[in-house]
């Protein structure tokens, strides 16, 4: 085959297309769908609903798009569509289930004529991996971690894939770790990329005045130290704390967060485009990834981290694992006790530090898949 043979790719997603905030899975099938047919299945569910007003909102949706089909306006080639599934069960009736709905889902899929392609970000498969020519596990995050969620069902799914020679993509190292120790023998370590090219630009045009710093991404607290972020916007040397995305998406904010959002020197821009989002970070000098140290965290490496980098900010995170063992110019790991320290130093340097501004882009990660995809295909028999 050639590199330029069009593929019919499923995409098994964690996240519903029309989130927020957008993750590696809507890049990655932006990017398939460039010159592939693309379906892409929002998420199927991985942890049971809570008696929330979020998780109420995101059922009341789920319901009315069941069995639903999508077309992207701008991407002729990419699909949506939402099975009608429960979150992973270990009931048999259910997982049965949840199977039917999700092949209904993808039927155009399985009658292609063109190479089938399986790029799941969850291992939740239920025997699609066995109707693809290429099956890719794309690991983003510790799922077995995620609050709520069977882990047990999680990491039996995965021995499965492993079991079948399924190559995995991981995005931190902290992941690489976990999958090797599930049993994956090929493992491609891709850490989360940012739209690099779309920043520099609009950022670019922005006015970095004054001693501003950004926290961009959804501030839910199970991830996020709100504790630090209300410290930064207290310190004197800060003029203004901008954050930037949904409150509690994914989870429900609480009172916790009250302090915080009504403290003056906070301004909340809510959810942003990504030019909108660029130009924000293009005036800050120093871009906060305060995340707790947690089992989840563990296998995060934050897309904001080239996201900010990208837009010429100096960065300051918590010491997660993903980003202690990376060499990082412009980026400074800082503990709890030293954050705001940490902060203002950077605020006052910032001119002073060189900020490496990241190569590796969507663009280059869309080609690295692709390629992938025609090495796999090109060992069948």
């Amino acid at each position: 085959m050639t590199s330029r043979q069009s593929l019919s790719v499923c995409i098994l997603s964690t996240a519903d297309w029309d989130r927020p905030v957008w993750t590696n899975k809507q890049h990655v099938a932006r990017g398939l769908a460039v010159s592939n047919d693309v379906t892409y299945v929002n998420s199927t569910g991985l942890r049971w609903p809570r008696l929330s007003a979020g998780d109420l909102i995101r059922i009341v949706n789920r319901l009315r798009q069941r069995g639903s089909v999508q077309f992207v306006y701008g991407i002729p080639n990419l699909k949506i569509t939402t099975p009608l599934t429960v979150p992973a069960s270990t009931v048999r009736v259910l997982e049965r289930m949840n199977e039917a709905a999700l092949h209904r889902s993808v039927s155009d899929w399985l009658a292609a004529t063109k190479p089938k392609v399986l790029w799941t970000f969850t291992p939740m498969t239920r025997g699609l991996e066995k109707r693809a020519d290429v099956v890719v596990y794309h690991a983003v995050d510790l799922l077995h971690q995620f609050p709520g969620v069977n882990a047990t069902t999680i990491l039996r799914a995965e021995r499965a894939l492993a079991e079948r020679g399924v190559p995995a993509v991981a995005s931190s190292r902290g992941v690489e770790a976990h999958l090797r120790s599930q049993g994956f023998s090929t493992i491609l370590y891709w850490p989360n990329v940012a739209d690099v090219e779309l920043i520099a630009e609009r950022a670019g045009k922005a006015s970095r005045n004054g001693a501003t710093v950004v926290y961009a991404g959804n501030l839910i607290e199970a991830k996020v130290d709100v504790e630090l972020l209300l410290a930064v916007a207290k310190s004197p040397e800060v003029g203004e704390l901008l954050i930037a995305g949904p409150i509690g998406e994914g989870g429900d904010a609480t009172s916790r967060l009250s302090e915080l959002l009504k403290h003056p020197n906070v301004r909340m821009l809510g959810t942003l485009s990504p030019g909108e989002l660029a130009e924000a970070m293009g005036t800050a000098r120093v871009g906060l990834i305060p995340y707790r140290l947690t089992g989840y965290t563990d296998g995060i490496y934050p897309m904001k981290l080239d996201e900010y980098l990208a837009a010429g900010c100096l960065v300051v995170s918590t010491p997660i694992k993903s980003l202690i063992d990376e060499d990082l110019p412009g980026v400074t790991l800082s503990g709890k006790e030293t954050f705001v320290q940490d902060v203002e130093r950077a605020v006052r340097g910032y001119g002073a530090v060189s900020v490496r501004r990241p190569t590796r882009s969507w663009r280059t990660r869309v080609d690295e898949i692709q390629a992938l995809l025609e090495s796999r295909l090109q060992r069948l028999p």
